[in-house]
């Protein structure tokens, strides 16, 4: 969050980084917003995908610890193929 409490959307953020992007700011051609575009949203859904991933690892231990399948959360329980956000990420081939 801002200083000022103000949180841009993900609208505004996507805008903003469209402008930088295409490089020629406002006076950017539709197909360089429409690359920039392309590129913001691959680079967002590249996050996303890893924020899943980490967030499902960290599930299935909490999971494998409360069903007493392992003994603590530093005991391995799942490998990273287990996980299908791994998928998305390249990691599982």
């Amino acid at each position: 969050m801002s200083v000022s409490g103000y949180t841009p959307s993900m609208e505004e953020i996507r805008a903003a980084a469209i402008l930088s992007l295409s490089n020629t700011g406002r006076g950017a051609k539709d197909s360089d917003r429409a690359r920039a575009g392309l590129a913001f949203d691959r680079a967002l859904a590249a996050h996303d995908a890893v924020v899943a991933a980490k967030a499902w690892d960290e599930g299935a231990q909490f999971a494998a610890v409360e069903c007493n399948a392992i003994d603590d959360e530093k005991q391995a329980w799942v490998t990273p193929s287990d996980n299908p956000y791994r998928d998305q990420i390249g990691e599982n081939k």
